[in-house]
């Protein structure tokens, strides 16, 4: 592989492409890139890994309402279900003899 490239990505529809990247500019001899551009490139992965932060606490919390809803959506058919169950009926009794 030459020098300053790095594998970032797994291409999921297709397991055997391989996704490199490297910081423009980079010499391709010694595989070194340009301070100002290796600083663009570390402002970029701290914001990048502040979305991912961001994204997974959405996640959290909407398994959390969704989690909530659930319990609601449970207690709620246990409640139905009890009502069914010990609701007031008519009592059939028979008359005439047999």
């Amino acid at each position: 592989m030459s020098f300053g490239w790095e594998h970032y990505d797994e291409h999921l529809p297709e397991r055997h492409v391989l996704l490199f990247r490297r910081i423009r500019g980079t010499d391709p001899q010694t595989g070194t890139a340009p301070p100002d551009m290796v600083q663009k490139a570390a402002e970029r992965q701290r914001y990048v890994a502040e979305l991912e932060e961001q994204r997974q606490r959405l996640i959290m919390e909407k398994m959390a309402r969704q989690d909530d809803a659930d319990m609601f959506d449970l207690a709620e058919r246990r409640r139905r279900r009890a009502a069914l169950c010990y609701s007031p009926r008519r009592r059939v009794t028979r008359r005439g003899g047999a």
